[in-house]
């Protein structure tokens, strides 16, 4: 391995791209009743707390946020999964100014199958980024030995638009800007009819412009919680400073929900710069890496998935699920969960978990989550490993498996194939509808995730019944003793 600028390239793996269907978005949109709000401000007031947890909002989750039932078109189209390409994974070493070690796992896919049987690849092939891990390694010296511990640091999906429309992004700190964005146009009584918006909040095309958003963005009880938590403190923070209108707020969206920047990975940066390029850009050549270290023409690997290496369950799976056009409640229902199943395992640094999940098995109604087989990009023990497990089982009942089926009073039985470099899938049996089988190429998952859409007057929508939320729970809590 060779150092260049510090920059150390570990592992580049191949994987050939599996069979898909076009995929569609389904942003988040918000729609409530009074009836929802005002069960949010009893537990608020029963609870006597400040935030808006995910275990608090509960099986009211989807009476506030849903997904479109309509799904929009994306550039994973019939062109897209009917190109031979391949999936990567690179992972990078550096140090941070006090020498610590930082992991950059770099995932995404090829725009072309650019890669020989025999090993030869063509330096022009483009790598296109879906997302980042970032870790920190520490070595301790103990009695015994020495223990070298790794922790997750950074964990996001990378947007870019590769079409010809704008792309608004909906994470906490775009809609909680965009309120405010709202908020002065009323004060200065602009045009309704006029569309503004925080630039900060779109892609253009013409840009090259990338955002960075936070794995648990795909979980709609998490992403919920982060807006109405952090709107309402503010709201709270404003009835009681006395400086209350002014427009230089130090505390700004940004230092309440903030989000990882793609710009502050340096290799990521680095490579962008050695293109030519000033700005940041969530793709790069194969000949950049060799830039940096030569040998890495000869030390990457291309795997190619055959039964042999592939467990007995899943090879039982189908290769490809359903199509995702439907606006059917299972479409929909199964677009939700795979995106926060995948959110989920991300979180907590799984590079693969399989497990079901359901409220039908137990005869009491109970919820059971069984995990089977898993893989992760950290390096833990089996006893924390055991852990993990454990915080991914009871976060994917309180966030996920509660708000899904209105705290278990719709039956829903589920086995999750999670699979960070390739295929997800997910079997699903909702609500008595027939049971079904949807996979995603998880390795895109950005193009197509609900915290994006192309609709600007749906962004705007969202963001005023959010901020409608917002001031209706500031007002029903006004005078009330929250706890910390």
């Amino acid at each position: 391995m060779i150092a260049t600028d510090q920059f150390i390239l570990e592992d580049l793996i191949y994987v050939p791209l599996g069979t898909h269907h076009p995929m569609y978005a389904r942003p988040y949109m918000v729609n409530t009743t009074e009836s929802a709000v005002n069960t949010i401000a009893d537990r608020i007031q029963e609870h006597r707390t400040a935030k808006i947890t995910p275990t608090l909002l509960g099986d009211i989750t989807n009476n506030i946020i849903q997904h479109s039932s309509v799904g929009y078109n994306t550039h994973i189209n019939t062109d897209w999964v009917s190109t031979r390409r391949f999936i990567f994974m690179l992972k990078v070493k550096t140090f941070d100014m006090t020498g610590n070690e930082i992991n950059s796992y770099i995932q995404g896919y090829t725009e072309y199958d650019g890669i020989t049987a025999n090993g030869t690849i063509d330096t022009n092939l483009m790598h296109y980024i879906n997302n980042v891990i970032e870790t920190t390694s520490m070595t301790y010296n103990t009695p015994t030995g020495v223990y070298r511990t790794e922790k997750l640091y950074k964990i996001y999906n990378v947007f870019s638009t590769q079409g010809n429309e704008d792309l608004f992004v909906q994470r906490p700190t775009d809609i909680l800007e965009q309120i405010e964005v709202q908020n002065v146009k009323n004060l200065l009584e602009t045009d309704s009819s006029v569309n503004v918006w925080s630039a900060a909040s779109v892609i253009s095309p013409f840009s090259g412009k990338i955002v960075g958003s936070t794995a648990e963005n795909g979980i709609s009880s998490e992403y919920l919680s982060k807006i109405l938590t952090t709107g309402v403190l503010a709201n709270k923070s404003r009835d009681i400073q006395i400086n209350s209108y002014e427009m230089s707020d130090q505390s700004s969206v940004e230092t309440k929900v903030p989000e990882p920047s793609v710009n502050d990975n340096r290799f990521i940066k680095y490579l962008s710069n050695l293109a030519g390029s000033r700005t940041v850009q969530s793709r790069f050549a194969f000949g950049s890496l060799m830039s940096l270290d030569n040998t890495i023409y000869n030390r990457f690997k291309l795997i190619n998935i055959t039964k042999d290496l592939v467990s007995a369950t899943i090879n039982n799976t189908p290769e490809v699920g359903d199509y995702w056009n439907g606006q059917d409640p299972v479409t929909v229902k199964a677009y939700s969960l795979i995106e926060a199943s995948v959110s989920l395992a991300l979180k907590y640094g799984f590079s693969k978990i399989h497990f079901s999940a359901s409220n039908m098995t137990n005869p009491t109604g109970a919820f059971d989550v069984f995990v089977s087989d898993f893989n992760s990009f950290i390096n833990l023990s089996d006893h924390d490993f055991n852990y993990l497990i454990e915080i991914f089982k009871n976060k994917f009942i309180t966030d996920i498996f509660v708000p899904e089926t209105m705290s278990g009073t719709v039956p829903m039985h589920m086995e999750g194939y999670i699979n960070i470099l390739g295929t997800s899938k997910i079997f699903l049996s909702y609500a008595g509808f027939p049971s079904n089988w949807y996979t995603i190429p998880t390795v895109a998952n950005s193009s197509f995730s609900s915290v994006t859409t192309v609709n600007n007057n749906a962004f705007n929508e969202m963001s005023f019944n959010v901020n409608n939320i917002i001031e209706s729970l500031s007002s029903t809590n006004s005078g009330q003793k929250v706890y910390y």
